[in-house]
């Protein structure tokens, strides 16, 4: 996987899958975005500022100087909007509810004629105005259907006064109700598209939450934030590049039929791939050159990390896509933003975990690691019945050569004889420190005579001159671990006690 030219072989290894459907305009959807039930508590708060209003609508034409208002329209119209609040505010939100939320608009909306007429005033249409209050009721908590069939009861409630009431001026009034109509349906489309936008917000978050959660605690959050990116983004493919050694290396993808645990992959820094890592922001190809890896579009989701390290992951389709969604773009974004921590925090466990089992000092296997090996070792002979050999060495007068040359010296030297010693050694063999200048051989499928003549090997790639004593055991069956480390062990101290530079062994039984 390169975007090298020539790399013929590389662009024939993709084989996508059917492309995936976005989950996050999926939860975007009208069902997802309706406003979810509440206590009657919140309703009530909710209601507060339009039942004020229409008390101060209703008290107004009774208290102005000259008032030819007609009380019993206007209590009516009072009594009407109580229960319609009554209504919303006690009836069960259930999904069997939200069909009839046209009732309560309705209500009200036949509420606004009986307050136009009871101000007495119908030819300047005092109460008309309040046919704005339903539409904005759906707007801000209601379905888009919902707003839409506000907007068409409340034209019906403008437009029934003069059909009802005798004498109406419609010249005058036709122009003022045609407007008021315009304006609801305006108010309305703007409180749904605000509403909608604040809820995919919402719906947005909650998604990244969790995504964000699952990258914490997953055991492989590399190939999860592709699956992530692909997901979101649509595309059947994605990839996750990495700055090793001066190279973006794959160290994971999704999509294709490829590894990404197999070849060293690699990809060049050009392009808006290269925009995307020294920018740090999101970029878009929507038709990648035919010379490229593959034609079709990428979209490229930067790794925010805090060391100086680059990475990205680079969304794949085989055919020319349009740009995604702003909301999309945003929720990948963050993504990025966030899945670098993800990774840092792998990185620092493996580590971690890797430090825990290695010696600091040599790099090799520390008494731990050892043991775990040697557990596999010995059961692994005994089902297939090979030799196994084992080995306890110790540096000769290694005090000795502290206390002549100072302790960073004698650190020298045991990292030069770890390092020397593992070269020698075969790919199966095991080498590790067992403590102090002490260090611990594994010999698979040797016999105690074989390990003997890799250990001469050993002392004559001893650095600084040195020597080494050493003690020799081959594994019997239904030996125990400690037992076998323990007869190693005493066999180097009958070495030392020969005068050092000597290698002891046992011999297998029989």
């Amino acid at each position: 996987m390169s975007d090298r030219p020539g790399r013929e072989a590389d662009r024939t290894t993709w084989d996508f899958q059917p492309p995936r459907r976005n989950p996050l305009l999926v939860q975007l959807g009208d069902v997802a975005l309706s406003p979810t039930p509440e206590t009657w508590v919140v309703q009530a708060r909710r209601l507060i500022p339009f039942a004020l209003l229409w008390l101060v609508a209703i008290c107004l034409p009774v208290v102005l100087p000259g008032s030819v208002a007609r009380p019993g329209w206007l209590a009516a119209s009072g009594l009407l909007a109580l229960v319609t609040g009554l209504g919303v505010l006690f009836t069960p939100q259930t999904g069997g509810y939200r069909e009839w939320r046209i009732v309560p608009v309705i209500t009200v909306c036949l509420a606004v004629v009986m307050l136009t007429y009871g101000s007495g005033s119908t030819s300047r249409g005092y109460g008309q105005v309040l046919v704005l209050l339903p539409v904005i009721w759906q707007g801000v908590y209601g379905r888009r259907r919902d707003t839409v069939a506000a907007v068409v009861v409340a034209g019906l409630a403008l437009v029934a006064p003069m059909v009802v009431f005798e004498g109406y001026p419609v010249e005058v009034e036709l122009p003022r109700v045609v407007v008021l109509v315009l304006v609801c349906a305006v108010v309305g489309a703007v409180l749904q598209s605000l509403m909608r936008s604040l809820r995919a917000n919402d719906q947005v978050l909650i998604h990244l939450s969790r995504v964000v959660r699952d990258l914490y605690a997953a055991d492989d959050p590399r190939t999860m934030l592709c699956e992530v990116v692909a997901s979101l983004a649509g595309a059947p493919a994605a990839v996750l590049a990495e700055e090793r050694d001066g190279e973006l290396v794959v160290t994971a993808a999704v999509g294709y039929d490829r590894p990404a645990g197999g070849a060293r992959l690699t990809l060049e820094r050009v392009g808006a791939r290269g925009r995307a890592l020294d920018t740090g922001t999101i970029a878009f190809e929507p038709e990648v050159a035919p010379d490229r890896l593959l034609t079709g579009s990428r979209l490229h989701v930067p790794i925010a990390t805090h060391d100086a390290r680059s990475a990205l992951v680079t969304a794949v389709w085989p055919t020319v896509q349009p740009e995604l969604p702003s909301i999309v773009l945003g929720a990948l974004a963050l993504v990025g933003a966030d899945a670098g921590v993800a990774l840092e925090r792998i990185d620092l466990v493996a580590r971690l975990a890797e430090q825990a089992r290695r010696d600091g000092l040599t790099g090799l296997p520390n008494r731990r690691e050892w043991d775990e090996v040697l557990a596999r070792e010995i059961a692994r002979a005994q089902r297939s019945g090979r030799p196994l050999a084992l080995a306890v060495l110790d540096l000769d007068r290694f005090k000795d050569f502290n206390d002549r040359h100072g302790h960073l010296a004698g650190d020298d030297l045991l990292r030069a004889a770890a390092q020397a010693w593992r070269a020698s050694l075969r790919a199966p063999d095991v080498i590790a420190r067992w403590g102090g200048e002490e260090f611990a051989v594994l010999f698979p499928d040797s016999t105690a005579e074989e390990a003997v003549l890799v250990l001469r090997r050993l002392r004559m790639v001893t650095p600084d001159g040195q020597s080494f004593s050493a003690g020799v055991v081959q594994w019997e069956p239904g030996e125990e671990p400690e037992a076998l480390v323990a007869a190693a062990d005493a066999l180097m101290y009958e070495a030392k006690a020969q005068g050092r530079d000597h290698v002891r062994h046992r011999p297998a039984a029989g």
